[in-house]
């Protein structure tokens, strides 16, 4: 029985049900960077000509943080965990008497 369940599965296995895919041809940019940067504009949403987009990334610019602040609350949430984390080290005690 054993022997007809592998032999099953070995015929079963060697049938093919993918479909052939054709092979796809990336598009690529007349500019190429080697670097890995993208040569983007810099303000690429307003070759659009959107009115709504541009309002929705003015309002965006507005209302995000600095990255130094950013940076600086990164630095704050990680002290804070740090310190936070230390309760669970051991500790040490030393005291001396003359």
């Amino acid at each position: 029985m054993n022997k007809l369940v592998l032999a099953l599965a070995l015929v079963l296995s060697a049938c093919s049900v993918t479909p052939q895919r054709s092979e796809i041809q990336p598009l690529l940019p007349e500019q190429f960077s080697p670097s890995g940067e993208q040569l983007v504009a810099s303000l690429w949403w307003q070759a659009w000509e959107q009115p709504e987009l541009e309002a929705l990334i003015n309002q965006a610019f507005a209302d995000s943080p600095d990255l130094a602040l950013t940076d600086a609350r990164l630095r704050a949430a990680q002290a804070s965990l740090a310190s936070s984390r230390a309760g669970l080290l051991p500790s040490l005690n030393v005291s001396a008497e003359a």
